[in-house]
């Protein structure tokens, strides 16, 4: 049974790279914390509890949404009607409660020195999802939040999609790229389902291609752990 680099024995060694400055002195410190006083299902309930609170839910709300109305319309004007509508169903309710379970799962269940940094090319990812989206499908409401992104040049959508991979290079190598890469064809699957379904993109599209190229990446790097590969950050080969 895989456990979180949280563990008593997993910690030092991580934190031993990091013994220069303040900051991974900081991360020494509340990853002991964590270990003494937190037991490791609950500090990855924690985390994932920590990004739905500072995003207002609104990713978890367009994956439902998108659920509901992918699913449970039979025409692209049924389906956007459920979109729009304030209530969540079954498919929603069931599509968010399997995400957030296979997201806690995954961050419950990583080991490795670097398991951490999977956070972050996941949270990577799942901020570019959207733009994954957006560079093939037309935005379909006249209104909403995702409005604002409409009409988005070339280089605005592939600007931070290469800003993303080459951070996640730096600081996982290659075995963090095809984390990262597991995350955004997710995301472009997500947009092509709603293409064919709805006939573009909406705000809840966006919402569940983050949510679900995000749990897409912790799968890729639950694989890769497993598979013997290491998430290390470029300078430590050198």
């Amino acid at each position: 049974m895989m456990t979180l680099a949280l563990d008593r024995a997993s910690l030092p060694r991580f934190s031993s790279r990091w013994s220069g400055g303040s900051s991974a002195w900081r991360w020494r410190q509340c990853s002991h914390l964590s270990d003494l006083f937190l037991p490791v299902p609950l500090v990855a309930a924690l985390v994932l509890a920590t990004g739905v609170a500072l995003t207002g839910a609104i990713h978890i709300d367009g994956l439902a949404d998108y659920a509901d109305g992918v699913f449970g319309g039979r025409t692209a004007e049924d389906r956007l009607r459920i979109m729009k509508l304030p209530d969540v169903g079954a498919f929603g309710v069931v599509a968010v409660v399997l995400v957030l379970l296979v997201d806690w799962t995954a961050i419950s269940s990583m080991t490795t020195p670097g398991a951490w940094s999977v956070l972050v090319v996941a949270g990577l990812v799942s901020w570019t999802a959207p733009l994954v989206v957006m560079s093939f499908t037309t935005y379909l409401p006249a209104e909403g939040l995702g409005q604002s992104y409409k009409g988005l040049s070339r280089l605005a959508i592939a600007g931070p999609t290469v800003f993303t991979f080459s951070i996640t290079f730096v600081i996982g190598g290659w075995a963090a790229l095809a984390v990262a890469l597991a995350g955004v064809l997710t995301a472009f699957a997500v947009g092509v389902f709603a293409k064919k379904s709805i006939g573009g993109a909406t705000g809840d599209v966006y919402g569940a291609g983050v949510e679900l190229s995000f749990a897409a990446a912790l799968i890729a790097a639950v694989a890769v752990i497993d598979a013997g590969e290491k998430l290390e950050p470029i300078w430590v080969w050198l």
